[in-house]
């Protein structure tokens, strides 16, 4: 198993992964998304590297792993440095691998010094809730970010005492959680 960012190559099969979480969800009465995520902020959230994915061995899952906090939740402390996680989708037969790919993305942001690992969900049926909670996130707040749109915020503290790791992914990483803005 490896998480990494994505390489420019991998794109379109993420994006399809998203594509098809996205409508496997909907049809399911669980709209964590309204829409699939445009091709062009995937590319954009991939110039800024922010594009990560669990191979095991190919690529069952995809995050994003960013140093900003959407705008909803902006009126809201942040401990920093962090990393913000979403668009988290898995490929449908691979049980299981949403759930891995937090748990290495929190292992990764651990590793490169972020302090806090925080990511949002939409709380209609308390699935998505419980399965952050399951995976040591605690809730910080629940909102209604939209008419109609109830969600939860959750925070999962890191220590950002680690040691950072090699490579270039570290890198970049090390640079998200070192220069972010307050």
């Amino acid at each position: 198993m490896t998480f990494r960012q994505l390489d420019d190559g991998e794109l379109i099969t993420a994006h399809g992964i998203i594509a098809a979480a996205t409508e496997w969800l909907n049809s399911r009465g669980i709209v964590q998304w309204r829409r699939v995520l445009p091709w062009d902020t995937y590319l954009e959230r991939q110039q800024r590297g922010e594009n990560y994915g669990l191979f095991e061995p190919d690529l069952t899952a995809v995050v994003t792993l960013a140093a900003r906090v959407p705008d909803y939740w902006n009126d809201l402390g942040f401990e920093r440095p962090f990393l913000w996680l979403s668009t988290l989708a898995s490929v449908r037969t691979a049980r299981g691998a949403g759930i891995r790919a937090v748990a290495a993305a929190v292992d990764y942001a651990a590793q490169t010094g972020c302090a806090s690992l925080y990511l949002d969900c939409v709380d209609r049926d308390d699935a998505l809730p419980s399965l952050y909670r399951g995976a040591g996130f605690a809730l910080r707040e629940r909102r209604e970010v939209w008419p109609g749109w109830p969600m939860c915020l959750f925070a999962k503290a890191l220590g950002g005492q680690a040691t950072l790791g090699g490579g270039p992914e570290a890198l970049n990483l090390r640079s998200l959680c070192a220069n972010l803005t307050p």
